[in-house]
């Protein structure tokens, strides 16, 4: 358990894997990336975010799960309604540009929506914070319960969704749906 300070738990952890030799997909690095925001900008990541990415987005109203200390958990507990969801998947489907106005560069969003690699047992491959399609432009990001924005390059698409439930296989049936 890492109790009341997270940050210094999560700095105790061993390091098992030479770093970039292994995919483990975790939430600690995003927790740490949330603390390094803190530090560098003097805000927490939820103001950061707030002032740099939502705003823009038209996002107010959203809440972030964080830990006893007030930082946000990065990689989890992020509450977003379904049409903000789905403005994340516009941003990137317009590669950084949202209502005409560039929010994101056009190289990061490349970036992060290209596989960096595809983990073993896997079909898709993971970037950074996206899952990718084999032989597709299509990415989505998803949290637990299947809230889920997908991008659908070729078809101009973006989809969010918040199922609640892990049993919907909502990839095949959607491709099933739209044209070729």
């Amino acid at each position: 358990s890492c109790g009341e300070d997270w940050l210094k738990y999560t700095l105790s952890q061993p390091i098992v894997y030479e770093p970039g030799s292994h995919f483990l997909y975790n939430n600690a690095g995003y927790y740490l990336l949330s603390c390094i925001v803190h530090r560098i900008t003097g805000m927490k990541m939820q103001e950061f975010l707030r002032r740099e990415l939502f705003a823009p987005l038209g996002i107010n109203d959203f809440a972030w799960s964080s830990c006893p200390m007030g930082e946000a958990q990065g990689g989890t507990g992020l509450y977003l309604s379904t049409e903000d969801l789905a403005k994340f998947g516009l941003l990137y489907l317009n590669q950084g540009v949202y209502q005409e106005k560039r929010i994101l560069s056009e190289e990061w969003v490349a970036q992060a929506t290209r596989a960096q690699i595809t983990p073993d047992g896997y079909t898709c491959g993971y970037s950074y914070s996206f899952w990718t399609y084999p032989d597709s432009s299509d990415y989505r990001g998803d949290g637990a319960y299947q809230q889920i924005v997908l991008v659908l390059p070729g078809q101009n698409a973006v989809l969010a969704l918040h199922a609640f439930t892990n049993e919907f296989q909502y990839y095949d049936i959607i491709k099933k749906a739209l044209p070729d």
